[in-house]
């Protein structure tokens, strides 16, 4: 018999908020209690857009919510879920899908997380994390690969932050607490699992 999460979370937050350390903070913290479902594999991948002319790489239209959608909506009603592994990540790693058990706290961060009305609408608490354009820009050029397109000072003066102050910074105002991401990885895990009750 399936057995359902006692609570989903969605938590979003800019580039270099922490969002990655937090989830494994928190899997430190909560072990088998806890599934993370990665936001950044819902990507629609490079062979969806091959031929396509992308204007806006920050864009929730490179995002596939309707499997977003189903997907989390199925670990709510307690059941395995596969999903496509679409990230950059995940692509890197030979990873191309992964298996997401529904476990009591199911955790979804991405800087999208909040985005989409009928995703926010499965989430029992939400949460942003909120860190100044001035210290997204700061550790997105501490962790730079120099061979990243995404990592130029072009980049990220000219799509990342606008992107972020056109999606992300929105989700601050439908979050249920706004957690502050200029504290150290363990002050914001202590908050956070705090708010989830963990």
């Amino acid at each position: 018999m399936p057995i359902r999460p006692e609570t989903i979370v969605g938590i979003a937050g800019g580039s270099c908020s922490g969002k990655t350390s937090l989830e494994k903070n928190l899997s430190a913290r909560l072990g088998e209690r806890l599934s993370v479902f990665p936001f950044d594999d819902m990507f629609v991948g490079v062979n969806a857009l091959q031929g396509v002319v992308v204007d806006d790489w920050e864009s929730p239209s490179l995002y596939r919510w309707d499997d977003f959608f189903t997907g989390l909506r199925e670990l709510e009603l307690g059941n395995t879920v596969t999903i496509d592994a679409n990230s950059r990540e995940s692509t890197e790693a030979g990873i191309t899908s992964r298996v997401i058990e529904p476990r009591p706290i199911i955790v979804v961060a991405g800087f999208l997380a909040l985005h989409d009305e009928a995703v926010r609408s499965l989430y029992d608490t939400t949460i942003y994390i909120d860190i100044t354009e001035k210290e997204i820009i700061r550790r997105r050029k501490a962790r730079a690969n120099p061979d990243s397109p995404w990592d130029t000072d072009e980049y990220i003066n000219g799509g990342l932050i606008p992107g972020h102050r056109r999606f992300v910074e929105p989700q601050r105002n439908l979050a249920d607490f706004v957690v502050n991401g200029m504290v150290t990885p363990d002050s914001l895990a202590d908050e956070v699992a705090n708010i989830i009750g963990a």
